[in-house]
């Protein structure tokens, strides 16, 4: 635990590098300052709380600020806040260095947590990660804008050479344009599945389990529940129902948890 939060606190040193407050915003500056500088001292709770104000209060969502905000809720013993924080931050400014130090310390925030199950036993049995499911674990990786891209170039090569071929008059020609029909016709069928599943994928909205022995229930108006969670447990938003939100875990296991039990990057 003590490496792990020494290692969250060299990341979030790259954040404060990075951090570029709003152009005229002095309040928004100070209040960054003093986040960085409570962290420093120690006082984690008024650098959760002093991150919390710049995005709630200010709007601010740079993904560096909520790095920050992930590092203090960890400090403070809050892997789902922590989780929750690095997950916004990803999402904020995809592909930037804040969103890479986020994605990595989410990695040692679940590895953590999954260490600690065996300091107790009695809730073993659920591992900590990002939701997976098959569309996830074999097409996840995809990039959805890409894939569709190819997947409509090899249909429309398809309906070309389709179209070339009924127009033209010469057999060998015909017969390559329809070697080439046949070519994309499989080719466009095996994009097509690997762009639905990266589309598919790309729409998830994953929630973050925030205090610890969530209740599950098999239905929003059952009275006892079907399974208790663990504070940091990831799970697939379907829908929201009222004051619930009904999940899907890795595992495949569905069920409703109160909404104010959830954070939704």
């Amino acid at each position: 635990m003590k490496s792990l939060v020494q290692g969250i606190q060299g990341m979030l040193a790259i954040g404060i590098l990075f951090f570029t407050p709003s152009a005229g915003a002095e309040t928004v500056e100070e209040m960054f300052s003093r986040g960085v500088r409570s962290f420093e001292d120690g006082r984690y709770d008024e650098a959760a709380g002093a991150f919390s104000s710049l995005r709630d209060r200010f709007g601010v969502n740079s993904p560096d600020v909520l790095v920050n905000m992930g590092a203090a809720e960890f400090s403070l013993g809050r892997p789902g806040r922590a989780l929750l924080a690095f997950h916004r931050a990803m999402q904020a400014a995809p592909g930037s260095v804040a969103a890479d130090t986020a994605a990595i310390n989410a990695e040692r925030v679940r590895a953590d947590l999954n260490r600690s199950q065996g300091e107790h036993p009695e809730k073993d049995g659920f591992v900590f990660g990002r939701y997976h499911d098959a569309w996830s674990a074999t097409l996840g990786w995809l990039n959805p804008e890409a894939a569709v891209a190819v997947f409509l170039g090899f249909w429309t090569l398809l309906f070309g050479s389709l179209g070339l071929r009924r127009l033209t008059e010469r057999r060998r020609f015909a017969r390559l344009l329809s070697g080439v029909a046949v070519a994309a016709a499989v080719a466009a069928i095996l994009t097509g599945i690997a762009a639905f599943g990266a589309v598919r994928v790309s729409g998830y909205r994953v929630g973050v389990v925030l205090d610890q022995d969530t209740a599950l229930y098999g239905d929003p108006a059952s009275l006892e529940e079907s399974m208790i969670l663990p504070e940091g447990l990831e799970a697939r938003i379907l829908d929201n129902r009222g004051g619930f939100a009904r999940v899907r875990l890795s595992s495949g296991r569905e069920g409703f948890v109160s909404a104010g039990s959830m954070g939704f990057p």
